[in-house]
């Protein structure tokens, strides 16, 4: 099996879902409870009425899935670009954006806040949206990352000098830096909701839901561990071994099922 069919099923067990953590306070650097995930000040201004923000993004795409927002904005940069972490309004918890042929999320309450490596984002919050934000993007990483160096950048640090050497080689998909890449998908997806459980002081397990879609009986669910690291999120190692095919691995598919209850929405 070829590095691109294992990537189809990475970033793709987001896209490939259907084709391609609960909420959290802001209130404490180590809260991964529930409550209300990237809530802004009452006196927060709408990030899309800045100059920032026009200067920034073009047109957006409209995702083809049964999600709120259906916007997915467009950075100019084809790889994207964090948002400002000034508690700025967007359209929920988080803005959706297209990072090369991915929809990813992005918040200006809980990261991410920097660049990792060309496609890999890191400065997340320790908080269950930051988690969430986090595993997706990360797991995402066959849309998104620009060269074979980027690649490691998802693994915890603990782990990477241990399991990067039983990486695949990854074969570069020809049209990551196309603009058109994810518009020119039979479907633009993204997760509908997701639910996030710490299992221990440092791990957090993350579940999606992705919608059904059209002609399709029921929606799609993953879910994948992150643990918290040098002051970060990153894949843990039973995450990374599904999602990077280390060792030969086969990634996991995503599971049929119809929507959950008391999930958060995006």
């Amino acid at each position: 099996m070829t590095r691109r069919t294992l990537t189809t099923c990475a970033a793709a067990l987001a896209l490939a879902v259907v084709t391609t953590v609960a909420a959290c306070s802001h209130s404490s650097d180590h809260d991964t409870g529930p409550t209300v995930p990237g809530q802004p000040g009452v006196t927060a201004k709408p990030l899309k009425q800045t100059q920032w923000f026009a200067d920034t993004f073009g047109t957006p795409l409209i995702a083809t899935t049964n999600v709120t927002p259906k916007t997915v904005e467009q950075a100019k940069d084809v790889r994207g670009t964090v948002l400002p972490q000034d508690k700025s309004v967007v359209d929920g918890p988080v803005m959706w954006e297209r990072v090369r042929c991915a929809a990813l999320p992005f918040s200006t309450t809980d990261g991410p806040t920097k660049t990792r490596a060309d496609g890999v984002f890191g400065g997340y919050a320790r908080t269950s949206l930051g988690a969430a934000m986090a595993a997706l993007q990360m797991s995402s990483y066959a849309a998104t990352v620009g060269n074979n160096t980027a690649v490691p950048q998802v693994i915890a640090p603990a782990d990477r000098d241990r399991l990067t050497p039983q990486l695949p080689q990854y074969e570069r998909g020809k049209g990551l830096d196309n603009p058109g890449c994810l518009a020119q998908q039979k479907n633009i997806i993204r997760p509908a909701m997701w639910k996030a459980e710490p299992i221990s002081d440092t791990v957090t397990r993350v579940q999606y839901w992705w919608p059904p879609r059209q002609g399709d009986a029921a929606g799609g669910s993953l879910d994948y561990t992150v643990t918290w690291q040098d002051g970060d999120w990153y894949l843990s190692e039973q995450t990374a071994t599904d999602v990077l095919a280390l060792g030969g691995k086969v990634p996991r598919s995503a599971q049929y099922t119809t929507q959950p209850i008391g999930w958060s929405p995006w």
